[in-house]
């Protein structure tokens, strides 16, 4: 793999997720994967706030690979990912992690199916 074809284009839903929560203001900073909610404390409130919601879904459900993510914190992960910064004690975000990672194996094992014999 080259490394153009690793790196997103200056366009990419990443960059669009970061102004959707960032805001008008934020949309003419030069590097925006640095400023990922920094100024916005009503989003950081909302990201806790669904993650507490998330949490509790995961305690009621049977497997999280049932679970829908919701698309703010689908959002949120995106920004995770660009900014290298999650915001948030890892305490509190572990749980919609390891939710993700397990939903992603799972997605890879089934549509790339190396480990049948």
């Amino acid at each position: 793999m080259n490394e153009e074809t690793t790196l997103a284009p200056a366009s990419s839903p990443v960059q669009s997720a970061s102004n959707e929560l960032s805001g008008p203001a934020e949309t003419n900073a030069k590097d925006t994967s640095t400023t990922v909610l920094n100024d916005q404390p009503d989003d950081l409130e909302d990201i806790q706030l669904e993650m507490s919601n998330f949490e509790k879904e995961i305690s009621k459900a049977g497997s999280v690979l049932d679970l829908a993510i919701p698309a703010t914190l689908e959002t949120y992960l995106k920004l995770v990912a660009n900014a290298g910064s999650a915001q948030f004690p890892w305490n509190k975000i572990k749980p919609l992690f390891r939710v993700k990672l397990e939903q992603v194996i799972h997605e890879f094992n089934t549509r790339f199916d190396y480990f049948k014999v």
